[in-house]
């Protein structure tokens, strides 16, 4: 039912988004670019696929969804403000391009009111707290130790005022502690890496983090939630753990220029 009805709804919101004339002239007469500023295989980028799926069955073309990684969300963001306003032009866009970016950079090369449509709400991300399963950290408590010793450890970082940053950085501020923000363009390298010791620990896409956790190649601490996730059932909240009671999560929504 979801994806059914999400698919009507973006397909009704693109027509809303172009010009009359287009789509009286029989839009879409060609494939629909769906840009994603994250790289393949994290959440953002599989809940993106799924859709656009659909969404092409419905309006009966492709839609070729392009990964533009980069700076924060802005290089994707960047390209999709300077496309023609078509319809064919569409933009996974969430906290950080639409809520976070204009605060964080004083010469942001767009404008999230001036140059985007709101298409439709796409997707909210759990988000869980990884660490690698050789690091030592299997509590929060050994957690919270780890960032409050004198020697500033480190910690994988979807980029500056991404969600998962913010909410590694606010957890940190609530405890005392501090580390290094060590960054990366995409969920899964920073995955990999997490997995493989290269650094310890990260906040993280569930939907991403979960065939790790199950394969035992991370471990999973808590969830920055009011309540469980149904998906990792066994895994508590942070206020469960020991830790402060705070909630984080990635949204993601479709824009147009």
């Amino acid at each position: 039912m979801f994806q059914g009805v999400l698919r009507m709804l973006l397909s009704a919101a693109l027509a809303a988004a172009i010009p009359a004339a287009s789509v009286a002239g029989g839009y879409p007469d060609r494939p629909i670019r769906w840009l994603v500023p994250f790289s393949a295989g994290g959440g953002s980028d599989l809940a993106t696929r799924i859709v656009a799926r659909h969404v092409g069955q419905t309006l009966g073309q492709p839609v070729v969804v392009e990964n533009r990684p980069g700076a924060a969300t802005i290089v994707a963001a960047q390209e999709a403000a300077r496309a023609q306003p078509d319809g064919y032009t569409v933009l996974t866009a969430g906290m950080s391009t639409l809520a976070l970016n204009p605060w964080l950079y004083s010469d942001l090369p767009y404008d999230p009111q001036a140059d985007f449509t709101p298409v439709s709400t796409l997707v909210a991300l759990p988000i869980v707290l990884v660490t690698a399963p050789d690091s030592g950290l299997r509590t929060l408590d050994d957690v919270k130790t780890y960032l409050k010793r004198n020697e500033p450890g480190s910690y994988a970082s979807l980029g500056v005022g991404s969600p998962h940053h913010l909410a590694m950085e606010l957890f940190m501020e609530t405890i005392g502690g501090r580390a290094t923000a060590v960054p990366y363009k995409g969920t899964p390298p920073a995955l990999q890496d997490v997995a493989a010791g290269v650094v310890p620990l990260m906040m993280a896409d569930l939907a991403a983090a979960r065939p790790l956790i199950q394969a035992g190649r991370l471990h999973a601490i808590a969830v920055p939630s009011a309540a469980r996730s149904g998906q990792l059932a066994n895994v508590p909240t942070f206020a469960e753990a020991g830790g402060p009671a705070f909630e984080a999560a990635a949204w993601q929504g479709v824009v147009a220029p």
